[in-house]
């Protein structure tokens, strides 16, 4: 399906009659019982605010023709993304459909050598693929390809991306990884419709669109437990899903280019700070977690060459991790602002693996793997811009960024901390892992 968020922003404007700075998000209701599911840090939990369990006769879990429900590329074990299969997975399952999860949708998948093979980038990466274009009448346009799969071409290139979580809805303004600037609610049930068509290769009616935006806006995702440190919410720490199940959302609230901003926005560890370097290793543990807590409200370094960003007027020259993420103990942007902080960039791990794209407009010619907002907005201006994604359930849906591209939190972090110069030990760089593995 060739240009899907173009087609999903035309389909959504008659729908964003309602003002986003109307809309908020609390949980007054009782959470149901958090389901758990084991990660490389210890163990995540996923509950609803609706009901006593999470409703799995919603029809996102509703399998259809291609033997696909959108639970299958969303997963609860996958902070409800999809994750790199382990090497003995079965290619027969139904994430593995030539259409959308191949490298080439003409690479034969008769055996399982060659499932392999074509199934490559979801297997190593959780990468999924669509066609896209860009018209010729733009003022820019993709004049050369390099893709080691000979599939794209200009006129009609492949990208891909991992799937976006959806839980955490609720507590965002910005959901997808370019974004669309209409309400978060019309965006979940346009999203339904389209992804339905594409990825399930079936129609779905507004009613099951609305009732699949109702589940995702219902459903919240954290770290529960940390393998060393223990329980997240034990001890004075606010971690957790019912801690998460208790913030609102307020649009625009703690933005960071407006009077008022407050750069402590994570307020959940201050409880475990603790200097006794002979503590023992559950103590230690939750110190690190505390120390890194700190370190992503306040490590001050300057914030250059972000487009969308240090680009606005009045903006800041210099912030912290939170400048960006900024929404309190969720981590997401409060205002719809794509920025490019080059994880488009042909330079970053793993690039080769991907088609890049040679794209100039009357004055310039860059390289990336991918348009970012532009793809939808066809303006220069926005070329591999993306969302601010939501930090929390972090351990549960490694790699990162929307191409995968870093591994794990600790390459995360090592990736800020050159491409800003922040200047973190060793130390530091462990402690703010730490925390994002406990978020």
């Amino acid at each position: 399906m060739q240009n899907f968020t173009r087609c999903l922003a035309t389909l959504l404007l008659p729908l964003a009659g309602c003002g986003l700075d109307e809309r908020t998000s609390s949980t007054e209701t009782e959470l149901s019982v958090p389901e758990r599911a084991a990660n490389s840090s210890g163990w995540a939990e996923s509950a609803s605010t609706v009901g006593s369990e999470i409703d799995r006769s919603n029809p996102f879990f509703r399998v259809v023709h291609p033997g696909r429900s959108c639970a299958s590329c969303h997963e609860a074990a996958a902070g409800w993304t999809i994750v790199p299969q382990p090497a003995t997975a079965s290619t027969t399952g139904p994430l593995f459909k030539p259409f959308d999860a191949s490298v080439n949708p003409g690479w034969p998948v008769a055996t399982a050598a060659q499932r392999a093979n074509a199934y490559a980038l979801v297997l190593s990466r959780g990468l999924l693929r669509t066609t896209q274009s860009v018209p010729a009448t733009q003022t820019f346009r993709v004049i050369a390809v390099s893709d080691p799969y000979n599939f794209s071409t200009p006129a009609a290139f492949t990208r891909f991306r991992r799937p976006s979580s959806i839980a955490n809805e609720m507590l965002a303004q910005t959901l997808t990884w370019d974004g669309i600037e209409v309400p978060p609610r019309d965006l979940l049930v346009g999203i339904s419709l389209q992804a339905s068509a594409f990825h399930l290769q079936t129609s779905l009616s507004i009613a099951d669109a609305e009732l699949m935006a109702d589940f995702m806006q219902s459903l919240v995702h954290a770290q529960g437990e940390d393998a060393i440190a223990g329980r997240l919410d034990a001890a004075g720490a606010h971690g957790g899903v019912i801690a998460l199940a208790g913030e609102t959302f307020i649009p625009k609230h703690n933005d960071p280019l407006a009077p008022g901003f407050d750069p402590n926005v994570f307020t959940l560890y201050g409880a475990w700070t603790n200097t006794d370097p002979g503590a023992d290793a559950r103590t230690r543990a939750r110190a690190a977690i505390a120390r890194g807590e700190v370190l992503f409200n306040t490590r001050s370094f300057p914030i250059t060459d972000v487009a969308g960003l240090s680009d606005l007027p009045g903006t800041v020259t210099s912030g912290t991790c939170s400048t960006c993420h900024s929404v309190p103990n969720v981590g997401s942007h409060p205002v719809f602002r794509p920025m490019n902080i080059g994880t488009a960039s042909p330079s970053l791990p793993g690039a080769s693996a991907l088609p890049i794209l040679t794209v100039s407009n009357a004055t310039e010619t860059v390289q990336v793997t991918d348009l970012g907002r532009a793809q939808q907005t066809l303006k220069w201006a926005d070329l591999g811009k993306f969302s601010v994604p939501r930090l929390r359930g972090l351990a549960s849906r490694a790699p990162y960024f929307h191409a995968g591209s870093h591994a794990t939190l600790d390459a995360v972090v090592g990736f800020y901390n050159v491409r800003f110069a922040i200047g973190l030990t060793v130390a530091e760089r462990a402690d703010l892992a730490a925390f994002l593995k406990a978020l």
